[in-house]
């Protein structure tokens, strides 16, 4: 229902009982229970259905806003109460008919500010209850004393004209003087009427006096009046402003803190993807290193079937030798054996390497998982205390820590001849001999040394006919 201007609707706050309307009272009257002015004993304790209305001058309702509003035990309402009703009401959507339209209607199921929502409350049109009609019936009743447009002007009707006398210029008409400012409907009344009686005695001057009078009080009255509603209707826009701002601040704050989270996530899974591609060119590495391992196991491997080849064949030659020769074949025997031992225990190296490597495997499978850096890799394998050990002659079962891997897949040969106190090529060379303990000129089987730091070159590896002799080869040639 649209009415021509918002400055003629009064404002008024009725609040319910279990029944129906336990009290009404004037806007202005609910902004000094705001402001802790005054109290009201009969609603202490209680949090209170009210409704905020705009009515006409013709006492029709032109807005309903049906909000909750709590009081203490001393009947002051809370201080913490904050709810724009006239925004509310402005912006409120259509209600039921009640006479003259469609009214305007905020309520918890129809609020044009989302959070303020839950501050309203639903009216009930059942149940032997209706609050639009006792809203309706209670505005008709007219408590609040409301001037309607059928009144005459109280400051046109005073019959106080005599029949001699001028009339005296009246003063500016209420609805003159107020039609520039808002609501206005609880100005303090002049003087009903001058009743007839009062006036015997009194001269026309005495009156026109006594009326002036009235009239600057009522223009003071009003200008007062007008000072402080433009000052609490400023206060209202600063506040709502306010709120405003404070509601704009706070999404700001919220898609800011959005945006930080996107990021981090992104950063996130951007150093994942690094750390990724790290395990994976490790668990590259490892696959490369037990290539090699695999292939010098087929070598070793190739080696003892020659070995067991040679040997088989001078068994098969020497089977008529003497007594030496038999030792020989014994000696020969036995260096299959532990040739043969030493296989398997390359063997049981190469499995072991395999079970590293499957749970290397397993661990970069779970490194992939997590979000630490590809630098923790070695202090992780620490924290599991893994210990990786590999066979080599000489050196025998070598255990080394998981930061000592790299080096040693690097240099296998060079770390067990560190490990035997002696330079790479004496070990080179001391392998040579190991693995074939024979005259490196006549090719007659020699006394083997078993430890690499007693072996010497030229003197071990020789037979008693062509070792070195100081710092010379014997000549002699092989016998045929």
């Amino acid at each position: 229902m649209a009415y021509r201007n918002s400055k003629e609707l009064i404002e008024a706050v009725f609040f319910f009982g279990r029944k129906g309307i336990t009290k009404e009272m004037r806007y202005t009257e609910f902004e000094a229970v705001l402001d802790g002015v005054v109290g009201i004993t009969g609603l202490s304790s209680r949090e209170i259905q009210a409704a905020y209305l705009k009515i006409t001058p013709t006492l029709e309702v032109h807005s309903v806003v049906l909000f909750l509003i709590e009081f203490d035990d001393r009947g002051f309402a809370d201080q913490d109460w904050n709810i724009p009703l006239r925004h509310l009401a402005d912006t409120a959507g259509p209600g039921p008919n009640l006479g003259q339209g469609p009214i305007r209607l905020a309520c918890r199921s129809q609020c044009s500010v989302s959070w303020y929502q839950r501050e309203l409350w639903e009216p009930k049109v059942r149940d032997g209850l209706n609050h639009f009609q006792l809203i309706h019936e209670a505005v008709k009743r007219n408590k609040l004393g409301i001037i309607t447009e059928d009144e005459p002007s109280q400051l046109s009707a005073t019959p106080m004209q005599a029949p001699t006398a001028k009339a005296p210029v009246d003063p500016p008409t209420i609805s003159e003087q107020v039609d520039d400012v808002g609501d206005f409907e609880d100005l303090p009344v002049i003087s009903d009427q001058v009743e007839p009686q009062t006036l015997s005695g009194y001269s026309e001057a005495d009156l026109k006096a006594e009326l002036g009078k009235q009239a600057r009080d009522f223009q003071e009255k009003l200008a007062l009046l007008t000072r402080r509603q433009k000052q609490r209707i400023h206060g209202l826009e600063e506040q709502h402003k306010e709120e405003v701002e404070q509601v704009k601040r706070a999404m700001r704050n919220e898609a800011q803190t959005y945006r930080n989270r996107i990021q981090e996530l992104e950063q996130q899974t951007n150093q994942s993807s690094v750390l990724g591609d790290k395990l994976q060119s490790s668990f590259r590495k490892l696959e490369r290193d037990n290539l090699v391992l695999q292939e010098q196991f087929d070598t070793l491997k190739e080696r003892h079937d020659e070995l067991k080849t040679e040997h088989l064949a001078a068994l098969h030659s020497q089977q008529s030798s003497t007594a030496s020769e038999q030792d020989k074949v014994v000696e020969l025997k036995e260096a299959l054996t532990e040739k043969n031992f030493e296989i398997d225990e390359h063997k049981e190296t190469l499995r072991n390497s395999e079970a590293q490597i499957q749970a290397l495997t397993e661990q970069v499978a779970e490194l992939e998982q997590s979000e630490d850096t590809n630098d923790d890799l070695m202090d992780r394998l620490d924290g599991l205390d893994l210990v990786f050990v590999a066979y080599h002659p000489g050196a025998g079962h070598i255990s080394m820590p998981s930061r000592q891997l790299a080096d040693y897949l690097e240099r296998p040969l060079a770390f067990a001849a560190q490990k035997c106190g002696v330079t790479l090529e004496q070990y080179k060379a001391w392998l040579i001999h190991y693995d074939s303990p024979e005259c490196n000129e006549c090719g007659v089987p020699v006394k083997r040394v078993d430890q690499p730091g007693d072996f010497e070159p030229g003197t071990h590896n020789f037979c008693s006919r062509h070792r070195v002799v100081s710092g010379n080869v014997t000549a002699f040639r092989k016998s045929s």
